[in-house]
């Protein structure tokens, strides 16, 4: 699947947007082009095993909004979610410093009857807990399909290196 990534790279640069504190190509459907078939089927086969082993939903998935995603120095990702969507994910395309993190947040509403566990000693504040934490980091690499539900809000903490990072993010459907 790298095989893609610098046509992908060139497509993006023609008519970058900035968007959300990073640049996302004006194409929103990339994936649909024809040249890129093998890649879309093999994202779509991942995604579909993420729906029906994760999400327990017995369907094929259906890519919708296919997006590059690139990331320069001083650039980042705010958090938000997708709407109309039942699964996402993040292709890492090309991220050469290998030590790339995206962030998921805990929905802090929790109006639904959740309840939210938190570290409660004080030596404990700024340490990461796999279950208490809000915010669960990833590190990423190269050629990782990250897989999440739509509705988790997720970010990307500022590129603090002088390496262009690049990704596919995409959005599907049953």
């Amino acid at each position: 699947m790298m095989r893609y990534v610098p046509y992908l790279q060139r497509k993006a640069e023609d008519f970058p947007v900035k968007h959300n504190g990073h640049i996302v190509s004006d194409d929103k459907y990339v994936l649909n082009d024809k040249d890129y078939a093998s890649l879309k089927n093999w994202i779509t086969g991942r995604t579909t095993e993420f729906l029906r082993l994760v999400l327990t939903i017995d369907s094929d998935a259906l890519i919708t909004q296919s997006w590059i995603i690139k990331n320069t120095n001083k650039q980042c990702a705010f958090p938000q979610s997708y709407q109309n969507s039942i699964a996402s994910g993040i292709f890492c395309m090309d991220i050469p410093d290998g030590n790339a993190l995206i962030l998921f947040h805990k929905n802090v509403s929790c109006g639904d009857g959740c309840f939210s566990i938190e570290p409660k000693r004080y030596d404990d504040e700024g340490r990461d807990y796999t279950y208490s934490s809000s915010t669960y980091k990833l590190p990423v690499s190269s050629g990782e399909l990250i897989l999440f539900p739509s509705w988790l809000n997720h970010s990307v903490p500022e590129n603090s290196t002088l390496f262009d990072r690049w990704s596919l993010g995409f959005n599907s459907m049953v």
